[in-house]
């Protein structure tokens, strides 16, 4: 496939994963709980937490945020709260074949600078 038709797949990936997160938005909306996309886009990687120190001291501490990490895991599956029960076979014939598609198509392009850099690395320290 040329180029320009994995773009394609990207943007397709793309616009749908905006497109079911603004809409799991509006559907979790009204409940008060938090869709995957709207976890990921505030952006919130670590939290900082007060933590008491040896001797009495009291000191702060970043802490991952499991929650970011959990929504990249939920975008990358289209993890969204309208495909449970019956709607979950459009997820698993449809929209995981797409980012398994995405995810190939990342790793092809990544594979020759990860290459380069290796090469990088060994040239650096040959003997």
């Amino acid at each position: 496939m040329s180029s320009s038709g994995w773009q394609y797949i990207f943007y397709l990936y793309v616009i749908l994963n905006l497109v079911l997160g603004i809409l799991d938005s509006t559907v979790l909306g009204a409940s008060g709980a938090a869709s995957n996309l709207d976890i990921f886009t505030q952006f919130s990687i670590v939290d900082v937490k007060d933590v008491n120190g040896p001797f009495g001291l009291q000191f702060t501490m970043p802490v991952p945020n499991v929650a970011f990490f959990g929504s990249i895991a939920g975008l990358l599956t289209f993890d969204y709260s309208f495909f449970n029960g019956d709607m979950n076979i459009i997820r698993i014939i449809f929209l995981i074949p797409l980012s398994i598609a995405v995810g190939v198509m990342l790793l092809v392009s990544i594979a020759p600078v990860f290459i380069s850099f290796v090469g990088m690395v060994r040239d650096l320290f040959r003997i």
